[in-house]
């Protein structure tokens, strides 16, 4: 026999999640496999008609502390650790040989070691965890078995997933485990308990802070070591050219994830570029929570954004802003699309529809747009995103930053111009200033009280912005107001009266703030500073 299969004799079974435990327990005992085991997991075994030898009795040590320690025992992880061949008569894995050792301690060898964790990242996601529950869900004996047993994979397999359950008993049917595949094993274990280590290390920044030292908040807010724990669950088609390979990983620690949680109803593969425009949208459509938003997006700027009473009414809206920048763009629906929304759909290209939900008359009327795609997700997110990260990738690291959730402060809410703004152009600066925060750098959005009507993007001098937003706007400008991203000066100012619009939302903290402001009055124009930039670079 090669040294390279392994034919095991004994494993360990300690599992929370029990999914296809028991047939697995039962075909491994089959083939003349001791099952060691303890706690609810023995107990499901035994009662299953599973023959299992109790952890405490093949150790010789009582289980304690309300079962905190029961595997932490040499006699459990000598049999996981010791070095062996695997093969009497073949050659040595390795030069160390410890069954000798064994022998004389009395450690019979674990060949396989089944585990998978306390729900410790489950237990977490409720808002109301107490610490204390938090706590006791932190698996220890869990993690040491794994990583002895990866450690020595060259000897022993290490099953963390029920998926590979029928992996190893295929390859037990075929005459053993192979070495490559315990070294996969192996890699999949190490990756487990770095994501579990992840999750804990993650929950206890977040902890509240007692201190206010603006040290102490730092490091909790953006620590010395940030560990990532992604996960690939999606490979584009290429990334943002043809040339590139792309791939889209989940923060693996994150309960929700609105791309890898979202459903596929009908249309082409979704692309790297898809990917980037559809997170736009959602960002988009979470200023407006509890109302019907829909956003039109082209290479992550929003031609049009726009709320209404239904979905046909907001996406009309939002594409009407620029019809000739939308061909071909992303949309995000924060509603269900109904029959009429899908009909108004159907009257241009659209790349992407997302969406809460598809009524069936929907999905038939789009079913005739082969290539569009339809994604059905939670665009809405379903808990406070404020503790998260945003970051960009740089050629030899990472720039990270907290998310852009603010809108203002109101106490740096002032309005700055002699006159004051009416009621609906405060309405339309509210709708403005959240739009612009998703429009690169520098930028200007044009606005109603219920949609974007001109974007003016990613400028390297603000009048054009401007120039662009009111082009975009025409007519419409007229009776609109304008928010810019950063401060604006007096040549802005005139460019918008000229236009018509009325009412300008800008942060401030220019050197010519006071000629901005002494323009605004000459020309009758509603000012208002919020103290607050909102850069996109």
């Amino acid at each position: 026999m090669s040294t390279d299969i392994l034919t095991p004799k004994r494993a360990i079974i300690s599992v929370y999640k029990k999914k296809g435990i028991v047939n697995f327990a039962k075909a491994l005992s089959g083939m003349g496999v001791e099952i060691l085991s303890s706690g609810g997991t023995a107990a499901t075994l035994s009662e299953s008609g599973v023959e299992v030898v109790q952890v405490s009795d093949f150790t010789g040590a009582a289980e304690m502390f309300s079962g905190r320690v029961k595997t932490l025992h040499p006699r459990i992880h000598g049999g996981i650790l010791a070095r062996r061949p695997l093969s009497r008569t073949g050659p040595r894995l390795d030069d160390i040989d410890d069954t000798g050792e064994m022998e004389k301690h009395n450690i019979p060898p674990i060949d396989i070691v089944c585990v998978n964790l306390y729900p410790f990242q489950e237990v977490i996601t409720d808002p109301d965890v107490k610490l204390s529950d938090a706590l006791e869900n932190i698996d220890i004996g869990g993690p040491t078995l794994v990583r002895a047993a990866a450690k020595n994979f060259p000897s022993v397999a290490v099953i963390t997933d029920p998926s590979q359950y029928d992996l190893v008993l295929d390859a037990l049917r075929q005459g053993g485990i192979p070495r490559d595949m315990r070294e996969s094993l192996a890699r999949a274990a190490f990756h487990h308990t770095a994501l579990y280590d992840i999750a804990i290390a993650r929950y206890f920044r977040g902890l509240p802070v007692s201190d206010t030292e603006e040290a102490e908040i730092l490091e909790r807010r953006l620590p010395e070591y940030l560990p990532l724990a992604l996960k690939r669950t999606l490979v584009t088609r290429y990334g943002e050219n043809p040339h590139q390979r792309g791939a889209y990983y989940r923060l693996g620690i994150d309960k929700y994830d609105y791309i890898s949680d979202s459903e596929v109803l009908q249309g082409k593969e979704i692309s790297y570029n898809n990917l980037l425009d559809i997170d736009a949208v959602v960002k988009l459509c979470n200023e407006f929570p509890g109302q019907i938003c829909a956003a039109v997006v082209k290479h992550q700027n929003p031609t049009g954004v726009a709320t209404a009473e239904t979905t046909e009414q907001a996406y009309r809206r939002a594409r009407s802003v620029d019809e000739l920048a939308a061909f071909g763009n992303v949309t995000g629906i924060s509603g269900v699309v109904d029959a009429d929304c899908a009909t108004a759909i159907k009257e241009a290209f659209v790349e992407v529809v997302v969406a809460q939900d598809f009524t069936p008359e929907a999905r038939e009327i789009l079913r005739k747009k082969k290539n569009l795609r339809l994604v059905k997700t939670d665009l809405i997110m379903p808990y406070d995103i404020g503790f998260k990260l945003d970051g960009r990738a740089l050629l030899h690291g990472f720039l990270v930053q907290e998310l852009d959730v603010k809108l203002w402060n109101e106490e740096n809410f002032k309005v700055i111009s002699k006159r004051q703004p009416t009621e609906d152009e405060l309405k339309a600066m509210t709708v403005g200033w959240k739009v612009v925060k998703h429009v690169r750098s520098n930028a200007t959005v044009l606005a109603t009280p219920e949609q974007s009507i001109g974007t003016g993007p990613g400028q390297t001098a603000r009048v054009d912005t401007f120039r662009i937003a009111i082009n975009k706007a025409g007519d419409k400008a007229k009776g609109a107001v304008a928010a810019t991203d950063g401060f604006c000066f007096p040549d802005s100012i005139e460019l918008a009266h000229e236009a018509g619009v009325t009412a300008v939302i800008e942060p401030g903290g220019s050197k010519q703030d006071q000629q901005t402001i002494d323009r605004a009055d000459e020309l009758g124009i509603a000012l208002v500073m919020t103290g607050m930039r909102h850069f996109r670079h």
